[in-house]
């Protein structure tokens, strides 16, 4: 019976009791991914860009899941196959291939990790392969490994010297003759066959009692095996806009957590993001808000036809996709699209109201502008201001005022209506004689207004000045701080029963 050797790690069956099947699985795929960028590098193959790994589903999924990982040799554009992933489902089994690929034993070390400072690798803590394969075992799915001269297979077992059971390695020679399995003293079902064909320097990776409906679950959790096929790809991650990823959080194609409760619309794949040993995201989530709220607007600027959908998103006013939209737009034709989008559902004379308005306000603005009014959330107004194409409320407002004001000169009044300017001045003076006619601008107005205050002057409205109109009103003038005036008012809209007569 070949030699076999225990290496017992400082991992106790208790440790990391939150993690299960999907960890497991994720921490070992993840490893096996990061196996393959290390791998591309390594290849004595001269290209001017770095090798883009590729997977390529080459099976009956009905049978098995099987994905070749490869690059294109630029030279003649032929495949250099990295590695396999199957997923066997007859037999309820993972198993992964890297290629020329042998790990030394000092990667059971905590807090060792051999992997380069590359964009595409994704574990970063050295713990993934050893937390991974004890959750695996605590849940009943064995983990075996073959690399280099070696054979291990993973299992709780009690270390005397602590009383505990700690992570342990079963360690045995890969390269005895004969059937190897057998030799090492372990059957098959313990130490299952890698089912593809191995040269020495590779590594095989099986973990069993994997079902297939977990596998449909895991499967669509790691973007490089299951990628989106609606999505686009900008510098700080990638939209994925399929029905199936709605809300769903990636970090570099590994599955994070789900966010449509959290009102996430769009499922989004950052390509960097922090996260802790538990693939928590670690930043807050304002933060999170931001990059995706500048994923989207990069995204519309590369695929204009995504408006309408985000279009609808600014309006409902309710997702975090478009939290932080006005910081990120700037300098876009975003707001120009969106302006597009609000004429072509609402028409050239709309117009953008703050929902926040006041009722009164907002009767003010039916009443004097006389077309359709549009409420809006104030993200949606400060995009639209941004697109030059919309005046504010405010601004129509006063340009009205401004129009309907217009001075009428002394000169431009009628005898009749001089008459009563003057003798308005002539009563208030009765009680204020520093008030002066000069202190009086007579202005075309609406109907419907009354004086204005103009520091110490008065816009008096030139209907006002008509006897038969003012015998009929009844409203006075409230925003007149000086009690002269407010005397005048009182008195010329009295119901005089003949016409003012000079009295000077």
């Amino acid at each position: 019976m070949a030699d076999i050797r225990h290496i017992p790690l400082t991992l106790t069956s208790r440790y990391a009791s939150t993690w299960g099947a999907w960890e497991g699985i994720r921490e070992l795929v993840q490893n096996w991914h990061d196996g393959l960028y290390e791998m591309a590098d390594s290849l004595d193959i001269v290209s001017s860009v770095p090798l883009q790994v590729h997977f390529e589903k080459t099976s009956d999924p009905r049978l098995k899941d099987e994905f070749k990982a490869f690059v294109l040799n630029p030279a003649d554009q032929s495949k250099v196959i990295l590695g396999v992933l199957i997923f066997d489902h007859l037999n309820s089994r993972l198993t992964l291939i890297n290629k020329s690929t042998s790990l030394h034993k000092r990667i059971l070390l905590m807090g060792y990790s051999a992997k380069t400072e590359k964009r595409e690798v994704i574990g970063q803590f050295g713990e993934g392969l050893k937390v991974g394969a004890l959750s695996l075992v605590r849940d009943g799915r064995p983990v075996t490994m073959e690399t280099s001269s070696d054979r291990w297979r993973f299992d709780l077992v009690l270390n005397e010297e602590f009383g505990e059971k700690v992570l342990t390695v079963i360690v045995s020679d890969r390269n005895v003759s004969g059937n190897s399995v057998s030799a090492a003293g372990l059957s098959n079902d313990v130490f299952p066959v890698c089912p593809v064909k191995l040269e020495d320097t590779d590594t095989c990776t099986s973990v069993t009692n994997i079902t297939s409906e977990e596998w449909k679950i895991f499967l669509p959790r790691f973007l490089f095996l299951q990628p989106s096929k609606d999505s686009v790809k900008t510098e700080l991650g990638t939209l994925l806009l399929d029905d199936h990823l709605s809300g769903q959080l990636y970090v570099k194609g590994v599955w994070v957590s789900d966010l449509r409760g959290e009102d996430l619309a769009a499922g989004v794949d950052f390509a960097s993001l922090q996260v802790d040993r538990d693939r928590n995201a670690v930043p807050r989530p304002s933060e999170i808000d931001h990059l995706v709220s500048g994923i989207w607007i990069k995204s519309v600027t590369q695929k204009p036809m995504l408006i309408s959908k985000y279009y609808d998103l600014l309006l409902e006013d309710k997702y975090r996709d478009v939290r932080h939209a006005g910081q990120y737009m700037i300098g876009t034709n975003v707001p120009q699209l969106i302006s597009e989008q609000f004429v072509i559902k609402y028409g050239k004379e709309a117009i953008p109201v703050a929902n926040s308005v006041s009722m009164e306000t907002l009767q003010e603005i039916r009443r004097e502008l006389s077309t359709k009014v549009v409420l809006c959330n104030q993200t949606f107004l400060n995009i639209l201001s941004h697109s030059g194409n919309h005046t504010s409320v405010e601004e129509m407002l006063a340009g009205l005022h401004s129009r309907n004001r217009s001075r009428v000169p002394y000169s431009e009044l009628s005898p009749e209506k001089q008459n009563v300017l003057r003798h308005a001045t002539k009563l208030i003076q009765m009680t204020d004689n520093s008030f002066m006619l000069s202190s009086v601008d007579v202005a075309h107005t609406p109907d419907y207004e009354t004086c204005v205050a103009n520091g110490d002057s008065v816009v008096v409205p030139h209907w006002m000045l008509e006897l038969d109109v003012v015998h009929k009103a009844v409203k006075l003038c409230p925003e007149m701080a000086n009690q002269g005036l407010r005397i005048w008012f009182t008195l010329i809209l009295q119901p005089f029963q003949s016409p003012l007569q000079p009295i000077f």
